[in-house]
């Protein structure tokens, strides 16, 4: 996929302690760096308010 350069420079970089968020399952090598990933898989559906939930939430929250 095109996010897969970027995921092999984060594992080359040793970068980790961050959340993140996928739609798929990350490869074992890249577990280190991936291996708390939150995934979604699902076929097809709408979830209206997810995209704002997302850009509302807060690594700080609550503070």
């Amino acid at each position: 996929g095109d996010l897969y350069p970027l995921m092999r420079e984060i594992v080359k970089q040793n970068i980790t302690g961050i959340q993140w968020i996928a739609t798929r399952p990350s490869t074992p090598e890249m577990f280190k760096s991936f291996g708390g990933t939150v995934g979604f898989v699902v076929r097809k559906m709408a979830m209206p308010k997810l995209g704002t939930y997302l850009k509302n939430i807060s690594p700080y929250f609550p503070s």
